[in-house]
């Protein structure tokens, strides 16, 4: 079970430096916002000076009009490269139709090219900051959230975050994709649940296209509530999430995360469940030692000889194992003895786009750990050193979003996944807090034994996206 919150906390932004003001206006009743996410992105005013404010990827895509991924046999064809153009003007428009239907192919967008990345990049850095831990996160669930406030982003600002997602120049675009992206409706044979909202202060005046857009991507809405009460919206807002979680990630926000400065946040919820299309048999599972980097620790292993798309080169076995409706697979990248997995991390994503093409059906005896782990991370350190500096900076430009001057304060995550004989469950939710400026094979089979550190990614192969990403070093971690 994967779950994963993504928050975004917007504050103002100092008088200083701004382009205009604006003075917040009285509290109004609570406004119910009618949304299904897990993503939340907090806006905060800054101190108010006289009563006012200044203003790649082993998985192969679908064909066209299909409606299940290709057949096994069927090698995967490498990406193209990733380019990241201009971003477009300062400029909130009003939202096209949105012609993408559930389980409609997208294409190979910027966007899609530019997701992929992102979600190696991040596991990277979270791999060297948790040296010493398991890692799960979701990158579309952070993505989602960071597209959401993107929309009212302008100048700079916008063209740094269209740099780290390898956005389109075409703004529109990007909430389209996005929106088809997280179209899961009507799927068979798995679970697939993302949801979004938007929590803003009562004092704080939303322009009405970013609201507008928002609620035509993202099928989410504004919820109106009184910031002063810390306990009470943090209360609102984790009880929102772990009902789009199924009660899997129950508190993601604390009062801590709600400052004065605080107006927004931007939630996103992702919630999957799929059973396994070859699943493992109960009465297979046994007991294995599995070798962590502190040493080696017992460990139940799942096991199975059955076909699988596979891949090898000198440094990595690869192994895809398809859930149901076979939309979306779990791949894993296991380091052969001897080798790794961190000093592998670096070229993971030149090594997973080669393995694409060498993907084949081969007979596989896999041995597998079951697992469960749970990760909650503050990601404003990492996005920044990733290159999204002017967004939490007295500089960022949110104009689109309020006259008011805003910035991103924190970007909260949180994830969760469990992997055993039927299949995974897991979630994430993402809150962007925003707040105002202050201060080919042979038919012997092969074996599969992933009993060492390994890297693994659950993808929708229909848009070659990844929905989770992560590393296990010691299965018996919680």
């Amino acid at each position: 079970m994967f779950r994963l919150i993504a928050i975004f906390m917007l504050s103002t932004l100092a008088l200083s430096g701004c382009k205009g003001k604006e003075t917040e206006t009285p509290p109004k009743s609570n406004t119910e916002a009618d949304s299904a996410s897990s993503m939340s992105v907090m806006v905060t005013p800054t101190a108010p000076t006289m009563g006012t404010e200044a203003p790649g990827d082993s998985i192969p895509p679908m064909a066209p009009g299909q409606d299940t991924p290709p057949p096994d046999k069927t090698p995967v064809t490498p990406p193209s490269t990733n380019t990241v153009t201009s971003p477009p003007a300062n400029t909130v428009t009003s939202p096209p139709a949105n012609n993408f239907a559930a389980g409609t192919r997208l294409g190979k967008t910027a966007i899609i090219k530019g997701q992929r990345a992102f979600a190696l990049k991040l596991l990277s850095r979270l791999a060297r900051q948790e040296s010493a831990k398991n890692i799960v996160f979701s990158p579309l669930s952070i993505s989602t959230a960071i597209a959401m406030v993107y929309i009212g982003s302008g100048t700079s600002t916008k063209k740094e975050i269209a740099t780290l997602l390898g956005y389109s120049p075409n703004f529109e675009e990007n909430s389209t994709v996005y929106g088809g992206l997280l179209s899961f409706e009507n799927t068979r044979g798995f679970e697939v649940q993302s949801a979004n909202r938007i929590f803003v202060h009562n004092t704080l005046n939303v322009k009405p296209a970013f609201e507008s857009i928002n609620r035509k991507f993202f099928r989410t809405t504004l919820q109106k509530l009184d910031f002063k009460q810390k306990a009470k919206v943090a209360r609102t807002i984790n009880s929102w999430i772990s009902k789009q979680t199924k009660k899997k990630i129950k508190e993601l926000v604390k009062t801590k995360h709600i400052t004065p400065l605080t107006r927004m946040l931007l939630v996103n919820a992702l919630y999957m469940k799929a059973d396994w299309v070859h699943t493992f048999k109960k009465r297979a599972t046994r007991e294995m030692a599995f070798r962590s980097p502190s040493g080696k620790v017992k460990t139940k292993f799942m096991t199975q000889t059955t076909d699988f798309r596979y891949a090898e080169d000198s440094d990595m076995q690869y192994l895809e194992m398809p859930y149901k409706g076979r939309r979306l697979s779990m791949l894993v990248a296991l380091p052969r003895k001897g080798r790794s997995l961190d000093s592998l991390l670096p070229t993971l994503s030149t090594s997973l786009n080669k393995a694409r093409g060498g993907l084949f059906s081969q007979r596989v005896m896999v041995s597998f750990p079951k697992f469960g782990y749970s990760q909650g991370t503050g990601l404003k350190g990492l996005l920044k050193a990733m290159g999204m500096t002017l967004s939490f900076s007295m500089k960022a430009d949110f104009g689109g979003i309020s006259k008011t001057a805003l910035k991103i304060e924190d970007v909260l995550h949180k994830a969760r996944i469990n992997v055993d004989e039927q299949g995974t469950v897991a979630s994430a939710a993402t809150a962007v807090i925003v707040g105002t400026k202050g201060a080919g094979m042979s038919s012997r089979p092969v074996t599969f034994v992933a009993d060492h550190p390994f890297a693994y990614f659950i993808v929708d192969r229909l848009n070659n996206t990844i929905l989770f990403a992560g590393i296990i070093r010691n299965p018996t971690l919680k």
